[in-house]
């Protein structure tokens, strides 16, 4: 679970207004999405519901309270969180916001949403093959609005393709030394963080597409595997931290491309290195503002591995539906 309190004191201690997001989808699978009026910040831009956080206000309560006011909709159940960013208004640059944005289901009638005619003067259903709407918006929001839909889009696509869990991987977990990488995981993903513990991965999706196949694959070369190290190091990027920060980790004997090469085969991309993810581009836009405090950490330690897992996501959280410990 995400401590939505902790982060709100914390966005707030650093000078940072909250703000609440609501994704909303129909039963067809589009996102409403609605185009702001001239007589506020940002005119003529497309959005998604949400806006701030009022004094004495939780983040939940700011959320359920913003939909009810722009749409006539009511939140109902428990909202998911899909994404967390930060962004600057250009009258208010010197007070930048921490929004916190969330998958919501709502009751109402969705064929006629009861929009703040001074905030928002339109409003669009869009599907997933038509989110190049949101380039309207021309780079005012640097894209953010697209990445924050998106980023919805793919914990719905992933929930509901098909029953059961999607997106197999092979997995390795560095808990229990892995409390510090945690707690900033925590902080500047916390979307992530909820949805699973810090890992390394063995192999992808892209590499065994198959959850059974995955499976079969990983019990088989943990059978004949012996357990292996890894060394956990320095904070790295790709080059641009807005798409990824990480801890690199040194495969100490070989033991992970052994495993590797087991599971995933002549479909291996050798691209893929070891790494534990800090910030991931798909659920956080705090990539950059962690890279300034985090660029010179160096986490050193070893870890000894023992099991391999293999983890699917639900459309909420990635589940370890099974454990095979090295031979």
């Amino acid at each position: 679970m995400i401590d939505l309190a902790s982060l709100q004191r914390d966005a707030e201690a650093t000078g940072r207004r909250c703000t609440a997001g609501a994704v909303i989808f129909d039963a067809a699978a589009r996102v409403f999405v609605m185009r702001r009026s001239d007589e506020v910040p940002l005119p003529g831009l497309w959005d998604i519901v949400g806006g701030h956080v009022e004094p004495g206000e939780t983040i939940e309560d700011a959320l359920r309270r913003e939909v009810a006011e722009e749409t006539g909709w009511s939140v109902v159940g428990e909202p998911t969180p899909a994404f967390v960013c930060e962004w600057e208004l250009p009258h208010d640059p010197a007070r930048p916001r921490r929004e916190f944005d969330f998958i919501v289901a709502v009751d109402g009638d969705f064929d006629r949403p009861r929009l703040a005619s001074r905030e928002h003067v339109e409003h669009r259903w869009l599907a997933r093959d038509e989110l190049a709407v949101l380039d309207e918006n021309r780079g005012a929001d640097d894209g953010l609005i697209r990445r924050i839909v998106s980023a919805a889009f793919a914990q719905r696509r992933d929930g509901d393709r098909t029953a059961g869990f999607t997106s197999p991987h092979a997995t390795v977990f560095v808990d229990p030394i892995a409390s510090d990488i945690e707690a900033r995981r925590r902080r500047w993903d916390p979307v992530m963080a909820a949805q699973i513990a810090a890992h390394v991965t063995v192999a992808y999706p892209r590499e065994v597409a198959d959850l059974d196949d995955m499976t079969e694959r990983v019990r088989a070369a943990a059978s004949s595997a012996t357990p292996f190290e890894l060394e956990l190091g320095a904070v790295v990027d790709t080059g641009d931290p807005d798409y990824g920060v990480f801890v690199e980790v040194r495969d100490v004997d070989g033991g992970w491309a052994r495993l590797r090469d087991a599971i995933a085969g002549t479909e291996r991309d050798d691209r893929r290195t070891p790494h534990v993810t800090l910030v991931h581009p798909r659920t956080s836009g705090l990539g950059r503002i962690a890279w300034g405090e985090l660029e010179r950490l160096d986490l050193r330690r070893r870890v000894v591995v023992r099991t391999v897992a293999v983890t699917g996501f639900d459309g909420h959280r990635w589940v370890t539906t099974s454990a095979h410990p090295l031979a």
